[in-house]
């Protein structure tokens, strides 16, 4: 680049991938305000939702090892289900995925 402004050229924005041209000389990671919102908000929601379902996670693998313990003829997920308001919808994932094992009664 010849051009003696070369300096403010910036980028690859870290959210969007565009170049820009940098307002003062400082280093500057995102385009503009919205793109460096957009990119932070989004980290913290997914590390938000991976520590929620982690937390969900164990207190179903909790709530089914106390279910081999009892003495219930009712099925491993609707037990958990209506002790602790997780789904079975998300236990059957759970289980599927290989995050959960499913309980086997102790007789």
């Amino acid at each position: 680049l010849i051009n003696l402004n070369n300096e403010r050229l910036g980028g690859p924005c870290k959210h969007c991938g565009n170049y820009y041209v940098k307002r003062t000389k400082r280093q500057i990671v995102y385009c503009s305000k919205r793109c460096g919102l957009k990119h932070t908000s989004q980290t913290a929601i997914r590390k938000h939702r991976q520590r929620e379902h982690e937390e969900t996670l164990k207190k179903a693998k909790r709530f089914a090892a106390m279910w081999a313990k009892t003495k219930t003829r009712m099925h491993w997920k609707e037990w958990v289900n209506r002790e602790t308001w997780i789904s079975k919808n998300w236990l059957t994932r759970a289980v599927k995925n290989g995050e959960l094992v499913e309980p086997v009664k102790c007789i």
